[in-house]
């Protein structure tokens, strides 16, 4: 996350840690979906000539950096309006750690994750 795991980050205002948290946040949902869309869209509609990896690089960049971008003024957009103790507030859990409930055992369906020997979980 873009909080104060960095200290360059930890000391920047709580709405900056929060614009640059969204801009992060957007940034790697589109590096994400970018490049598969890209290598399925150049392989079956052939569109621009042949898949290429150099291309690939320049199109996954660039939208990298657009999210990015578009992501810190989504972050603008949806906190103009809130009052300093919400954001504070929002700070504060983004930095908290998890609970001690992992998010792989509520996935699996476990009721009570405990680390066994050698750190493995128990899944009753």
């Amino acid at each position: 996350m873009a909080t104060s795991s960095y200290p360059s980050l930890a000391v920047r205002p709580p709405v900056t840690q929060l614009y640059l948290h969204v801009a992060l946040k957007m940034a790697q949902v589109t590096s994400m979906i970018v490049p598969p869309v890209y290598v399925v869209s150049a392989l079956f509609l052939k569109r621009g000539g042949p898949l290429s990896i150099l291309r690939l690089a320049r199109v996954t960049a660039g939208s990298v950096i657009a999210a990015g971008g578009i992501g810190a003024v989504a972050g603008w957009a949806r906190l103009r309006n809130e009052p300093d103790e919400a954001i504070v507030d929002r700070v504060e859990r983004m930095v908290r750690p998890l609970p001690s409930k992992s998010l792989v055992a509520s996935l699996m369906g476990c009721r009570k994750a405990t680390p066994g020997r050698l750190g493995r979980m128990i899944i009753p």
